[in-house]
C-alpha cells in the first residue's frame, strides 16, 4: 500500500516544475507526541522531521499536547524550533495544564492561538478549541489545568466569526487544523455543531472546504459529514488506557518513578504521522500514513473496551496506525 501511493504521487508530481504548475502542496502532520509521558519523545520527533525532510515537505503542522512549558522540556522544544522547515502548531489541551495560552505561544514560537496560512490557491486555519464555559456561562481560555472538570473543548463566539468571515474568499482551497477533533463523532457541544454549520454553508454556497484534520482522541478515524472530510488523526506515540489498566512492566521502574503517567498508556513502538499531499488543480487529498506495532500488553490483551462511534454506533478499535487515504473534494 505504502509503494502504490508512493507511486501514485509520482505519477501527479512527476518534477518539481510539474508538481508547481500542478500545485501541489506537501505537509507532513503528527499530534499528541506528549513529551511528558512518553520517555523516547526526543526520539520519535527526530523520526518524524526526518521523515518531513525525506518526504519533500513545505512546512509540518504539529496538532498539539507537544510538550508542557517546563525546563525538562527545554531540548525537545529546541529541536523543534530550530528545524529548517516552516512550522506551524496547534494548542492542545495538555499544552496548557501550565501556564497561559500566550506563555505557551511563546514557548513553543507559535503565533496567536488561532490563525490561518495560506500556501497558493490553500488556506489553512488553526483553531483553538481550548475554552471552558464556567458557571456564569462565560467562556474561559485554559490556563494553569483550571479546565479539569469543566465544560471543555468549546470554540469561542469570536473565532467562529472569525472563521465565517475567512470562508468567505471564495478563491480559497480550505484546509482546517484543530488539537480536538470538532466532527462529533465521540463528544459534541454547541460550538462544534456551530462550526460544522459554518463549514456546510459556505461549502454550499461555494466555499472550497478540502478537509478538517484533528488529533486528542489517540484514534485513526475519517468520517464525512455534510460532504466534508473529518479526519482524526492517531497520535504520534500511544493509546490512554486509564488507571483501570495500569501496567509497568513495559519500561524499567525508574521510568514509571519520573513519568507516573506512563503506566496508564499503551505505547506505539515507533512514531506515526502523516505525509499529505495536496492537488488543487484535481481537488484531492493524498495521506500517506504510517503504521507501527503496540509495545505488549496491547489494549486488547489488558481487556479495554472500544470507544463508540456516536453517529453510527459501530466499534472504534485502537490501532497503531495512520490509515493511507485518497480523498476527493
Amino acid at each position: 500500500m505504502q509503494i502504490y501511493f508512493k507511486l501514485l504521487l509520482i505519477a501527479y508530481c512527476l518534477s518539481p516544475a510539474l508538481c508547481a504548475s500542478q500545485e501541489i502542496i506537501r505537509f507532513t502532520v503528527f499530534t499528541d507526541l506528549h513529551q511528558d509521558i512518553i520517555p523516547d519523545a526526543s526520539l520519535r520527533l527526530h523520526k518524524i522531521l526526518d521523515a518531513a525532510h525525506s518526504n519533500r515537505s513545505q512546512f509540518i503542522v504539529q496538532l498539539g499536547d507537544f510538550a508542557i512549558r517546563r525546563k525538562e522540556n527545554d531540548s525537545l522544544v529546541s529541536i523543534w524550533k530550530n528545524h529548517y522547515l516552516e512550522k506551524y502548531s496547534v494548542l492542545g489541551n495538555h499544552d496548557l495544564d501550565i501556564g497561559t495560552k500566550q506563555q505557551y505561544i511563546d514557548y513553543i514560537g507559535s503565533k496567536t492561538p488561532y490563525y490561518f496560512f495560506d500556501k497558493g490557491s490553500y488556506r489553512f486555519i488553526i483553531l483553538d478549541t481550548n475554552f471552558f464555559i464556567n458557571d456564569k456561562g462565560q467562556e474561559i481560555d485554559y490556563a494553569n489545568s483550571n479546565y479539569y472538570g469543566k465544560k471543555t473543548d468549546r470554540i469561542s463566539k469570536a473565532q467562529l466569526l472569525w472563521i465565517e468571515q475567512l470562508l468567505g474568499d471564495k478563491s480559497k482551497h480550505i484546509f482546517v487544523f484543530s488539537h480536538t477533533p470538532v466532527d462529533g463523532l465521540i463528544r459534541d457541544n454547541e460550538s462544534f455543531i456551530e462550526l460544522r454549520t459554518i463549514l456546510s454553508k459556505a461549502k454550499q454556497n461555494g466555499s472550497q472546504i478540502a478537509a478538517v484534520m484533528s488529533g486528542h482522541h489517540h484514534i485513526d478515524h475519517y468520517i464525512e459529514r455534510d460532504g466534508i472530510h473529518y479526519i482524526e488523526l492517531n497520535s504520534a506515540s500511544y493509546v490512554y488506557v486509564g488507571e483501570a489498566y495500569a501496567n509497568r512492566s513495559r519500561y524499567p521502574d525508574s521510568f514509571y518513578q519520573k513519568r507516573n503517567s506512563l503506566q496508564f498508556v499503551v505505547p506505539y513502538k515507533d512514531a506515526l504521522y502523516a505525509n499529505v499531499s495536496l492537488d488543487a488543480q484535481n481537488k484531492k487529498i493524498f495521506i500517506e500514513g504510517f503504521k507501527s506495532s503496540f509495545i505488549p500488553p496491547s489494549p486488547a490483551e489488558l481487556g479495554l473496551p472500544m470507544k463508540v462511534n456516536k453517529i453510527t454506533g459501530d466499534s472504534i478499535y485502537y490501532r497503531p496506525i495512520i490509515s493511507n487515504m485518497e480523498l476527493a473534494y
